[in-house]
């Protein structure tokens, strides 16, 4: 992991989203190079849940980390069905796949954009302007949401199947979404905004987001020191 924001390392370590972590503004700015290497031996299904306790206890030693949760009240959009009800329709996850223990996700670039392979035979492809979903869950799909809006998404659909969809979004949300992977928008020049609002493309599939607050867990950042100790 290599020149991240302590914001960055903080979400990997403890497995939190950007929205919940609340500490001083250059928390997102200032970054770090952290090289580190997991003992043999460690057996690979675990090396994952390894490597967050080695910068867990990195962040905590040698930035002196102090931090405790919370839960306040934010503002928040919550996916819901449509009046018309959902249009979308259901796509099995593979059952040999989703019983296979392995959680590696699995990122390819081609000619079609940027496609995430993940549990079960589902799928996420990033293109130009549009998002296509294979047999993935709601969870899955704020999570997604979340990278195009201002606010966290809720899932408030009670839809609990996995399924296929395609969303259209425009050049300012693919900004937004450039924005909160660590790219910088501006690579884009001076790209005219034009595609659909993704919000009109969920429409397109029977759902909608609402603007209301929620409770959410948020990870607090008592004291933390920018220049951590030496090696």
């Amino acid at each position: 992991m290599r020149f991240l924001s302590l914001t960055d390392y903080i979400l990997t370590a403890y497995n939190v989203k950007k929205h919940q972590v609340s500490g001083p503004e250059w928390l997102a700015t200032e970054r770090y190079d952290i090289q580190g290497k997991v003992p043999d031996g460690i057996p690979s299904a675990d090396v994952r849940e390894k490597m967050r306790e080695m910068l867990q206890v990195l962040l905590e030693e040698r930035f002196k980390l102090k931090y405790h949760y919370e839960t306040r009240e934010l503002p928040v959009y919550a996916l819901v069905v449509g009046k018309g009800g959902s249009k979308l329709k259901e796509s099995p996850l593979d059952p040999e796949a989703a019983a296979a223990k392995t959680l590696d996700v699995v990122v390819n670039n081609s000619n079609r954009g940027t496609t995430v392979s993940l549990p079960g035979g589902a799928s996420i492809t990033y293109g130009f302007l549009v998002l296509e979903a294979k047999k993935v869950d709601m969870r899955g799909l704020v999570d997604n949401l979340a990278r195009f809006v201002d606010r966290p998404v809720i899932d408030d659909t009670g839809l609990k199947g996995t399924y296929d969809f395609k969303l259209d979004f425009s050049v300012e949300e693919l900004k937004s979404l450039m924005r909160t992977s660590g790219s910088d928008p501006n690579q884009l020049g001076g790209l005219p905004d034009q595609g659909t609002s993704i919000m009109t493309s969920l429409q397109t599939l029977g759902l909608k987001l609402e603007a209301r607050k929620a409770p959410m867990q948020v990870f607090v950042v008592d004291s933390v020191e920018k220049t951590p100790t030496a090696n």
